[in-house]
């Protein structure tokens, strides 16, 4: 100590200080020699009395000591850069420590003790934590977004990719770092992705739109690039982010075919009904006039060969000629019947009377609801009749108006 305060000891204690690190002496063999203010505190001591004379590595943790002989022993011969060590408090608690260190010498150059200088690393080492889990973060992010995406500096040389990038270009992640996004796409699409970039960089928009790429195998895949730039550490950066649009480029071109097959089969059977409807309109048409002169047919033939008798009958008659009346009145209505009745018949012969008289009452356009009111019997019994007409005239799963075909009969 004598020999380290000799000359300049006002200085020296200045120095030390105010330096804002941790500073020990210690001799050949280790031992502790001096030690200022900040280094007691650091290891947790009360004064520096107490460590003087112990040896420092002995304040080293064990799987650091073996590194710390090593650099100590090289010391001798060459500087050496700052290590990391974690040293143990008083308390035993663990600190991280960077130490730089160096031989003092003599005049003839003979080593005769050394001088440590310890910076306490702990919030540099929470800040290092953070930064590599978020660091771990964001690569998780990257590498797991369904697009890929580059990053490129000013210039357009890439710095970084992720797994789909790799993947959907094919070059490793060592291939990519310095090619320039020229290399990318075909010759021909340059200047509009050049001009897209520009747009991206004054902030007009961020999406190029549609544009090829050029694989490292050869295959040109169409994507859709949205870019943007960033500031890091105010180092501008160049983000791409490119989706892959051939697969979807397929499903829009193979629904717009559907969508026009679709179109194409909706005019066509619009068509087929229009035509169906106008043949339906002409057969009503025609089947209204049939009923109308088969109406005026019927009336007539009533007003003709029914109604004469009726009136004679309204007259008192002996029961003969009554009942000659009433037969000749029924050998009528047989005739006035006898043709609907025939192409009825030989249409289902298995049709039973009542049937047929509900036939003739539907015929005449009347409702079940006035069918059910004239036969004296309920709406659902009508329905059951008109259930097995339709049946027994092979209606059943057409959709036929039943009126409409007995008109046609």
């Amino acid at each position: 100590m004598e020999m380290v305060f000799s000359e300049g000891h006002e200085l020296f204690t200045k120095l030390i200080s105010v330096i804002p690190d941790a500073v020990l002496l210690t001799d050949m063999n280790g031992k502790i020699i001096f030690v200022n203010d900040i280094g007691v505190n650091v290891i947790g001591y009360s004064s520096a009395k107490k460590l003087i004379g112990k040896d420092a590595l002995s304040f080293v943790i064990p799987n650091n000591q073996q590194k710390a002989k090593k650099n100590l022993a090289r010391m001798l011969k060459t500087n050496i850069n700052p290590n990391e060590y974690t040293i143990i408090t008083e308390d035993g608690s663990h600190t991280p420590m960077e130490i730089h260190g160096s031989v003092l010498r003599n005049a003839d150059g003979s080593p005769f003790a050394r001088v440590h200088v310890c910076r306490d690393i702990s919030e540099r080492k929470k800040a290092e934590d953070a930064l590599a889990k978020s660091e771990y973060k964001l690569r998780a992010i990257l590498d797991r977004s369904p697009d890929a995406i580059l990053i490129a500096d000013k210039n357009g040389y890439v710095v970084d990719s992720n797994l789909n990038a790799r993947e959907l270009f094919g070059y490793s992640k060592k291939e990519f770092l310095g090619m320039h996004f020229s290399k990318l796409h075909p010759r021909e699409e340059l200047e509009r992705i050049r001009a897209g970039i520009n747009r991206v960089a004054r902030k007009k928009m961020n999406r190029l739109g549609d544009v090829h790429i050029q694989t490292k195998k050869g295959p040109i895949i169409d994507v859709d690039i949205n870019g943007a730039y960033i500031e890091l550490e105010d180092q501008p950066l160049w983000v791409g982010i490119f989706r892959e649009m051939t697969d979807y480029k397929k499903k829009q071109a193979s629904l717009e075919k559907a969508k026009k097959e679709l179109d194409a089969t909706i005019s066509e059977r619009t068509m087929e009904l229009m035509e169906a409807n106008t043949a339906l309109k002409v057969l009503l048409s025609h089947q209204n006039q049939e009923k109308a002169e088969n109406e005026e047919k019927l009336s007539m033939n009533l007003r003709n060969q029914i109604m004469p008798y009726l009136q004679e009958l309204k007259k008192k008659l002996p029961s003969e000629k009554r009942k000659a009346y009433i037969q000749l009145i029924e050998k009528n209505l047989q005739s006035v019947m006898s043709e609907f009745l025939t192409h009825l018949k030989s249409s289902a012969s298995k049709l039973t009377p009542k049937e047929i008289q509900v036939s003739s009452l539907i015929k005449e356009g009347m409702s079940t609801k006035e069918i059910a009111r004239f036969l004296n019997v309920s709406r659902k019994t009508v329905d059951i009749f008109r259930y097995n007409i339709r049946k027994k005239l092979g209606l059943n799963n057409r959709k036929e108006s039943l009126m409409v075909h007995l008109l046609s009969l």
